[in-house]
């Protein structure tokens, strides 16, 4: 699995306006440090900018297994998608992390991970902070292959606002609403 294969299945599911009402739109992220990753804009205005690395399996060169197939329409029908959005309309990291897990898998209320509808090879989805990884925010996939992609939120913004400079230590949580004016 390499990471523009991951990069490639994170925009079919997270583009899909059926399967992710609350994002207006998901696009390819790539600069000099960062050649794979992801710019996510949510209904709000607000960004988030999403790093992939991925791990391939033991004895497999990376980028030589096979890639995900498309997702179906089955799996845009799964449980109910997280609340995202406080009253406020701002977003807690938390929130966008277990909201964008629910999306490209369905979700597992017992552990608060969650496993993929077939097609996509993903076989478990689960968040960093519910995986006890510290102050870090973002998304572990596992697939049916033993490969890994992980995806740390690198920046963010509220609605017509610039990302922090350093990334993954200035994150805004949770990321601002709509201005009201």
């Amino acid at each position: 699995m390499s990471p523009q294969d991951v990069q490639e299945l994170c925009l079919a599911l997270l583009g899909d306006q059926k399967a992710a009402p609350d994002l207006e739109g998901a696009e390819a992220w790539q600069d000099d440090s960062r050649p794979f990753g992801l710019i996510l804009t949510f209904t709000t205005g607000a960004r988030l900018w999403v790093a992939i690395t991925v791990a391939g399996v033991a004895g497999t060169p990376p980028g030589t297994d096979e890639g995900p197939t498309a997702p179906t329409a089955a799996a845009a029908e799964a449980a109910p998608l997280p609340h995202l959005y406080d009253q406020n309309g701002a977003i807690a990291l938390q929130n966008a992390e277990e909201y964008l897990a629910a999306v490209l898998g369905s979700s597992d209320p017992q552990d608060g991970s969650a496993s993929s509808a077939s097609g996509s090879g993903i076989a478990k989805v689960y968040t960093y902070s519910g995986a006890g990884a510290g102050r870090s925010f973002g998304i572990g996939i596992v697939f049916r292959t033993g490969a890994r992609a992980y995806l740390p939120f690198a920046h963010n913004c509220g609605p017509g606002q610039r990302p922090n400079v350093k990334p993954y230590e200035h994150l805004s949580n949770p990321i601002p609403g709509p201005r009201k004016n």
